[in-house]
């Protein structure tokens, strides 16, 4: 499982993860995490926008006390932080499911 934030630069990365207790992956929590940049996201009235996937949560108004909250709500409790929710796209499961 791997959750897609952003994060301010890359040599930071092992330092934050270990700060937010996400260095060692435990059940129901990402496994590593990764930052992207994206140039346009063409929905400008409603940035910064920060997406969190595979969950495929479109977050709003991304300033750091937001993305604060985001970290400690959705990545670390499993929450979705609804007052901040552009939309939801989940991706789809990569293993079939077997029916009995």
């Amino acid at each position: 499982l791997t959750r897609t934030i952003l994060s301010d630069v890359t040599a930071k990365k092992d330092k934050v993860q270990k700060e937010l207790g996400l260095d060692r992956p435990r059940a129901g929590q990402p496994g590593c995490i990764l930052r992207s940049k994206a140039d346009c996201l063409r929905i400008c009235a409603q940035g910064p926008i920060l997406l969190i996937y595979p969950d495929g949560v479109w977050y709003r108004q991304a300033t750091p006390p937001v993305i604060e909250e985001i970290i400690q709500r959705h990545l670390l409790k499993g929450e979705i932080v609804e007052k901040y929710v552009i939309c939801t796209h989940p991706l789809p499961s990569l293993v079939p499911e077997i029916s009995p």
